[in-house]
């Protein structure tokens, strides 16, 4: 005899038999209830994910054949267990709990792999907002009535790239507007000084100066700046020529082609009886970058012993010989 097999029709954990043998079945009504027994409890079958079918075992009536279908199209579980409803019951709640701990550990990757694309998204953004907030405070402080940040920020716009023969002249006539006739710098007094403050970065390769933030000190303002540059064999011809005979080719296969970032402080002091510069002193930390490149203060002090340029990348011989070779 057959039971015929029902359908999910309800949000309940369903129960029905599956092709049953007339040989194997003993005691219908009996088995037949014990199956609207497991019907009637409350377990959806939704929280399963498919229907479970009951049948008895074709060898051994005593027990039960329980089958988990999940779904259209899903795969089969079927298992043999004693014919107890108990059991039966039991077996259906350890499948439940093992699907929800199932779901429960997908749910909490999900979460955890949003959290750590939020965290990175929110570090990418606060970064980002830093520097805006720098620029912002640059921009906003050249907008207060001290003409020296003026002063400051378009110094460094002019020579962000380095000193060009091509806007010398330009620059000599920025000088003179901006600055004191007798204006300070490290390199001496006036605007040649100015220039030739400069004048070592003609011989580097994609010089690019950039004005990292400036504050307010006494009678003027301080800046930082952050100076990239290549050095080529035009660098070692003209600013370390030494490096080119054969004792020191090793130093000189060091620092070819590498990039050097150099970090700076330059000091604008501000006259306030003509609203002029009457200073410009710069400070740079060279010595950190060759350090790296080189590996040791020996090695950076042989580099720079009979070099064009000091370790304060200050220019050595006058502007007027600078060429374009």
């Amino acid at each position: 005899m057959q039971f015929p097999r029902r359908t999910n029709t309800s949000p309940n954990l369903l129960l029905s038999t599956d092709t049953l043998p007339t040989s194997s079945i003993q005691g219908e009504e009996s088995y037949t209830d014990e199956i609207t027994k497991i019907n009637s409890c409350t377990t959806p079958a939704a929280q399963l994910g498919g229907e479970i079918f009951l049948s008895e075992s074709p060898t051994n009536p005593s027990t039960k054949r329980i089958r988990l279908v999940r779904g259209p199209g899903g795969h089969t579980t079927e298992l043999t267990v004693d014919s107890s409803v108990e059991n039966l019951l039991e077996l259906a709640k350890n499948l439940e709990r093992k699907q929800r701990r199932e779901r429960q550990r997908r749910y909490r990757k999900k979460q955890n792999d949003q959290l750590h694309m939020l965290e990175k998204t929110t570090a990418e953004l606060s970064k980002e907002i830093g520097v805006l907030e720098s620029r912002r405070k640059i921009i906003s402080a050249s907008l207060k009535t001290y003409n020296v940040w003026n002063l400051a920020m378009e110094y460094f716009r002019r020579f962000r790239n380095g000193l060009k023969k091509t806007e010398v002249v330009s620059l000599i006539d920025f000088v003179h507007k901006t600055m004191t006739v007798d204006v300070a710098t490290n390199s001496g007094y006036g605007a040649t000084a100015v220039l030739k403050c400069w004048g070592y970065l003609h011989w580097f390769e994609d010089v690019e100066v950039n004005l990292e933030s400036m504050r307010k000190c006494t009678n003027g303002v301080i800046s930082t700046t952050v100076a990239s540059m290549t050095i080529s064999e035009r660098t070692l011809h003209n600013v370390f020529p030494t490096l080119l005979n054969g004792e020191n080719e090793d130093l000189a296969g060091k620092l070819l082609g590498k990039r050097v970032t150099v970090t700076g402080v330059t000091y604008f002091e501000w006259d306030y009886t003509c609203d002029k510069a009457s200073s410009i002193q710069t400070r740079n930390d060279v010595l950190t970058p060759m350090l790296g490149l080189l590996g040791s203060i020996e090695n950076v002090s042989r580099v720079f012993d009979k070099a064009l340029i000091s370790l304060d990348f200050q220019w050595r011989q006058s502007f007027g010989e600078m060429s374009d070779d």
